[in-house]
């Protein structure tokens, strides 16, 4: 997996956290703390080997004010809408990014090869 993919990783996480704690889903607070951790761990790992600790870095902190900004919008009754669009619209892309296309439930049965023949 990239760099890109595991500051993206976290910021899932984090906005999944965020989540938890204004919408009071526990489960959520305890599930993203690991991975919020681990995703952390493996992008400043990767950033340092690939010698792009700066640029990494930059990314995390636009992601984390992102993170910032929309969960202070949560915290308003009339604009919980903004949190939840924003953690909705990023575990959605996220999910299905980097899926080989013969597994994305997005596609349709049509364009799916049926059993037994070989896969597009």
């Amino acid at each position: 997996m990239s760099l890109a993919t595991w500051i993206l990783s976290a910021f899932v996480s984090q906005i999944w956290f965020c989540y938890g704690i204004i919408f009071h889903v526990t489960a959520e607070i305890v599930a993203n703390i690991p991975a919020i951790t681990v995703s952390l761990i493996v992008a400043f790992l990767a950033a340092q080997s690939q010698g792009k600790m700066a640029r990494s870095l930059m990314g995390y902190l636009a992601v984390t004010v992102i993170t910032i900004l929309a969960t202070f919008a949560g915290s308003f009754h009339d604009l919980r809408w903004v949190l939840a669009t924003v953690a909705v619209g990023v575990r959605s892309s996220s999910t299905y990014r980097n899926w080989p296309s013969s597994f994305d439930p997005r596609t349709s049965a049509a364009s799916r090869s049926s059993v037994g023949a070989s896969p597009p």
